[in-house]
């Protein structure tokens, strides 16, 4: 069933355009707009990037940035970008920060509707073009699932008859309501190498995390749940086969020097990676897949 059938088939879902919904900043993208009697969501096409999750009497759980663009071929400051199959810089030149899943266009595949509850799946498979990136071919499959909580679920096939190596993050921006005030726990007593500045430092997370200033932390080995404590709101966040977590703000500085943050911004988000980055790194065997699982629900 391709994308114009499952339209006619699922009155939940309808297409749109950023340029519709934010206004026009940027080349403006597709997007579908989920809208249930449990949620509503909008996710760009581009990237297969969740760009909100709104359950129903409440607000939207992910971060938009006020001053971001929706270019063709560019990455959305917000949301749910994902990062694969590497993450920050690769090791060839010109390789895109973050690799080329979150700024090329994802096919919708699959949509499913139990009890309210509605199912959204999209494919991103290599081609040509990216073999000069990366030389293994893969087709990544990711499944949202939208009810009055939100549950992602990644495969990953690999098509060769070598064994793949494997960068994946998960790039989420929570929406809060000052990152100042907010408490990380689950990560208490934890080594992570802190990255601010491209440097690597390695340091030891004593008790609860607290955001003071820019925050770039990498945490390896991480099977517990993360909350985000934000007042009497928050988030609690688990997963399955992303053993690491990036914790990550721009703080005031360097969000003033970003064009799509700006002065100020910072406040609004954390982000808080379900990633498989650095040591914990997936290795995907000759003609295997790879699969994962993040849940997202209110505290």
């Amino acid at each position: 069933m391709n994308s114009e059938d499952f339209l006619k088939s699922f009155k939940e879902v309808t297409r749109s355009t950023t340029a519709e919904r934010y206004g026009h900043s940027g080349d403006g993208l597709e997007i579908l707009i989920v809208k249930s009697e449990l949620c509503e969501a909008v996710i760009s096409t581009q990237g297969a990037q969740l760009l909100e999750f709104i359950p129903k009497g409440g607000d939207n759980w992910l971060w938009l940035s006020p001053k971001a663009k929706f270019d063709t071929g560019e990455a959305i400051r917000g949301g749910i970008p994902i990062c694969a199959p590497w993450f920050n810089k690769g090791e060839k030149e010109g390789q895109p920060k973050h690799g080329f899943l979150r700024n090329n266009h994802w096919e919708w595949v699959a949509c499913e509707e139990n009890h309210g509850a509605l199912s959204l799946s999209f494919e991103f498979s290599t081609e040509e073009q990216y073999l000069k990136w990366f030389s293994t071919e893969f087709t990544f499959t990711l499944t949202y699932h939208f009810d009055n909580q939100l549950n992602v679920d990644i495969n990953i096939q690999n098509h060769s008859f070598m064994e793949m190596p494997f960068e994946l993050a998960l790039h989420t921006y929570y929406s809060v309501s000052n990152v100042a005030d907010i408490k990380i726990k689950g990560l208490e007593n934890r080594a992570y190498i802190d990255t601010r500045g491209g440097e690597r430092k390695m340091a030891t997370q004593e008790g609860h995390l607290k955001i003071v200033g820019e925050n770039d932390a990498i945490y390896n080995q991480i099977s517990n749940a993360i909350d985000i404590e934000d007042g009497s709101a928050g988030y609690q966040i688990s997963a399955v086969n992303l053993p690491s977590v990036v914790v990550w703000n721009a703080g005031p500085d360097l969000a003033a020097k970003i064009a799509d943050i700006g002065p100020g911004n910072h406040v609004g988000y954390v982000c808080v990676e379900n990633a498989a980055i650095g040591t914990d790194s997936i290795q995907i065997a000759s003609k295997g897949s790879y699969e994962a699982h993040i849940k997202i629900q209110a505290l």
